[in-house]
This record gives C-alpha cells, structure tokens and sequence, in this order.
C-alpha cells in the first residue's frame, strides 16, 4: 500500500509519468490569440441554443458530423502547443493506470493546470464571459476497450444553473478528449437545448434533476485530439461504453469555469483566490484537489481501501499544516 509520504513526493509521481513536471509554480507568459468577430459570435449562439460548443484548437479535422459550429484559434508559435500537452497528458493517465491509479491523479502534473488555465482563457474569450473563472472541478477517465468499460450515465452537471442577461450559462465544462474519442470507444453523448424542454425549466423548479429525454433527440459527438466540448451547467449529458472493438481507450480531462455569484470558483481552494493569474498549486494543494474530487464523486467511482487511506492522510497533512498555520507565534 502506497504511503502519505510517497504520494506528497514529486519524484513519486514523475517515477511514474517521466514525461510530466512537478516543478513549474507558474504557468509563464501566455500570449493570447485573436478571435475574429465571427468566431465568438458563432460560439456565443451556439451555445445559447444548444448548450454545448465543439471548438478546435489543432489543426485537425473533428470526427463525426456534428450540427455545431466550431470555432478555430491559433497557438503561439512560443507557447508549448496545446496539441503536445494533450498528448503527454494522455500518456501519463495510460502510465497511472498501468501502476493502479485512477485517471484524476493525473490534477498532480503541470501539464494538466497549464492547459486547464489556457483553455480557461480561451473560453472566456470565444464566450465573451471572463467573469467566469477557472472552478477546480477537475475529472479524468480511462475506458478500456478489453473490459467494455462506460462513461457516467445520463446527468446534468448543474441542473439549477442560472443564466446571464444574454443567455449564456454560469457554469460551463470544457472536456477535453486526450485520445479520440469515437462512436466505438463511448464518445460524449449530448440532448441538445433545442430538443429538451427540461433545459430551460429545469432551474426553475426544486424537483429532483430531470434526466428524462427522447432517445431520437440524443447526439453522438465524436471528437478528436485537438478539440474540447464546452457545455452548460444545464446540458444533459452522458458517456458511452466502449466496444471491444475501439481501436483503443477513451481517454479524457474535465474541469469547469463558474461565475462566482453561482458557485466559488475556488471553493476547493481558497488561498488561490488572491494570486496572479499565472501562480499554479502547490503538490500539496493539488492533491486536496485530488481528494476533494474522488470523495465528492465516490458514488460514481467508488473508492477501494488503499485510496480511502491515502484521500484520508492528505485530509490530516491538511488540517494539521491549518492549524500550525492558526497558532500563535
């Protein structure tokens, strides 16, 4: 059984994953993109009324025919290319599942919160929303292929959102597909605003989440390495299981942007809230993160002994490092 003291070590971790860095406490300079008028244009409508936007940001094609627009944005020639992030991330969840870890140890790396904080700038550009900030919610999956494995069922990420005076959401997912995710590897499966009459009703009620939808409405969404889905707190939403027959695992990264007067966007962790933009989390602080995550989703992805000991030793160091913090000098 791993220790407290092995999972807080750097050299644990990139053991694990050589191609990953524990070392960077910033995340650099980001020179931004522009975006044609046209294209967040296209992204502001498309998800006001689908609640979901497939954007790309490699030069790739994305799979599938999907009936939404995509809008495309240049990397800068002296930033690391969003494409080559993905791809190491997706080789490090592969090398964390080999050594028995779930994919959401993956929140450990550099790489993972250097690219959540640049899309992070991405969406608030093509949504026009840069109230919305980066919220911690971070996920990872793998679905093997040999052991036909699924995404979460039918579900609304946050069924009561609100939305803003133009009709854009308060909580937005971006996923991110680290391989291709196709129709036999269970690809995102969404039902579009425009063909659920629960999207918009949905807040306005107190009744239990609404996951009911007319199977004809749902959309497959195919999506390759180089693109995101962004989708409202509001979308319903599930993942496929993947065949024996896929080519190979799905493999995928989540995290949200939420508007403060909804939900704290650094409600998993307070101290981020007053520093530059570019400062990441300390190891420590990312894997509170970890342990946030696997104990609020632990009905969905249950939790064996060795990571309920090891969530439960990283909740102690915490406490223990808040209350030296609260003692008198």
């Amino acid at each position: 059984m791993s220790t407290f003291s092995e999972v807080s070590s750097a050299q644990f971790w990139t053991s694990i994953a050589p191609e990953c860095s524990i070392t960077a406490d910033h995340i650099g300079s980001l020179h931004q993109a522009a975006y044609a008028a046209e294209e967040i244009e296209a992204s502001q409508t498309t998800m006001q009324q689908a609640g979901f936007v497939h954007l790309q940001f490699g030069s790739g094609e994305t799979t599938g025919d999907v009936q939404v627009k995509k809008a495309r944005f240049s990397t800068p020639a002296s930033a690391v290319p969003l494409n080559d992030l993905v791809k190491t991330l997706a080789s490090a969840v592969q090398k964390l599942v080999q050594s028995q870890w779930h994919p959401i140890w993956v929140v450990v790396f550099d790489e993972t919160w250097i690219l959540a904080k640049r899309l992070e700038r991405m969406v608030q550009d093509l949504l026009k929303r840069h109230d919305l900030h980066l919220n911690m919610d971070f996920f990872a999956w793998f679905l093997d292929p040999s052991k036909m494995q699924r995404g979460w069922g039918p579900h609304r990420d946050r069924e009561t959102m609100p939305f803003d005076a133009h009709g854009l959401p308060e909580y937005v997912t971006v996923w991110v597909p680290l391989t291709e995710a196709t129709l036999t590897n269970g690809c995102m499966y969404v039902v579009p605003a425009y063909f659920d009459p629960e999207y918009i009703q949905q807040a306005t009620t107190t009744a239990a989440e609404s996951t009911d939808f007319d199977i004809q409405s749902i959309q497959a969404v195919p999506a390759s390495v180089g693109s995101c889905l962004l989708w409202s707190g509001r979308l319903l939403h599930f993942g496929g299981r993947a065949s024996f027959r896929a080519a190979h695992p799905r493999i995928s990264l989540s995290f949200a942007l939420s508007h403060p007067s909804f939900e704290d966007p650094f409600v998993r962790l307070p101290e981020a809230q007053h520093r530059p933009w570019h400062v990441l989390p300390s190891l420590a602080e990312r894997l509170r993160v970890i342990a946030t995550q696997l104990w609020t989703y632990e009905a969905k992805e249950p939790l064996d002994e060795r990571t309920r000991f090891i969530l439960e030793s990283i909740e102690e160091d915490a406490l223990r490092h808040l209350e030296d913090a609260d003692r008198p000098v």
